[in-house]
C-alpha cells in the first residue's frame, strides 16, 4: 500500500499565455485569476484521469518492495531515490544500479536489475520512493484549455451535460478506470 509523503508541482502544462489566448484576455488584470484557473483545471483533469499531467516532484512511502509492481502515480519520468531503514534502524539509500524504472505508459513500476536483490529492512518500517512524474499530451492540454475558458466565462456552478468535449478528450487517458 502507498502513502503520500510530498507532492510539489514544478511546472504547469498550460502557460499563462496559452490561457490568456483561450479566454481572449489582452491585459494582465486577470493574472491571479488565470493562475488559479490553470491550477484548478489541471487539478480537475489529474483527479479525473488519476494521473499527473503537470511536472510533479513526489515522494511516496510503501509497506515493502513488493509494492513496486505498481507505482501510485503515472507517468513516471525518473526515480531519484529509494530509501529504507536497514535492520540496524539506519536510513539507507538504495544504489540506483540495483533497480530499473519501467516507465511503461500509465502503469510504471520498479524492477530489480539483473543479479540484484532487494535488501533486508527493519521489520515494520516503510520504503520511501522519490521521483519525477508527469507529462501532458496535446489533447489533455486542449481539455484543460476548454475548462479554463469555461471557468472564465461562466463563473457559476451550472449543471453539466452527461458527456462533454472535455470527457471525450480525456477518455483515453484515464488510469485505472474500469467503467
Amino acid at each position: 500500500m502507498w502513502y503520500p509523503v510530498s507532492d510539489i508541482v514544478t511546472g504547469e502544462p498550460v502557460s499563462e499565455a496559452d490561457a490568456q489566448a483561450q479566454i481572449f484576455a489582452d491585459e494582465d488584470d486577470f493574472e491571479v485569476s488565470i493562475e488559479m484557473l490553470i491550477a484548478s483545471a489541471r487539478a480537475h483533469v489529474e483527479a479525473y484521469c488519476n494521473r499527473q499531467f503537470a511536472t510533479h516532484a513526489m515522494a511516496w512511502a510503501c509497506d515493502g518492495f513488493g509494492d513496486f509492481r505498481r507505482l501510485p502515480a503515472a507517468p513516471a519520468t525518473a526515480i531519484t531515490a529509494i530509501s529504507y531503514l536497514n535492520p540496524a534502524g539506519e536510513e539507507t539509500t538504495l544504489d540506483a544500479a540495483n533497480y530499473i524504472l519501467r516507465a511503461d505508459g500509465m502503469e510504471p513500476w520498479i524492477a530489480l536489475a539483473d543479479g540484484a536483490q532487494w535488501p533486508q529492512r527493519q521489520p515494520g518500517s516503510r520504503v520511501t520512493v522519490v521521483g519525477i512524474f508527469g507529462g501532458c499530451p496535446p489533447d489533455v492540454k486542449h481539455a484543460m484549455l476548454l475548462l479554463i475558458g469555461d471557468g472564465f466565462t461562466t463563473r457559476e456552478n451550472v449543471a453539466r451535460p452527461v458527456w462533454t468535449a472535455v470527457d471525450a478528450l480525456l477518455a483515453n487517458h484515464r488510469r485505472g478506470a474500469w467503467v
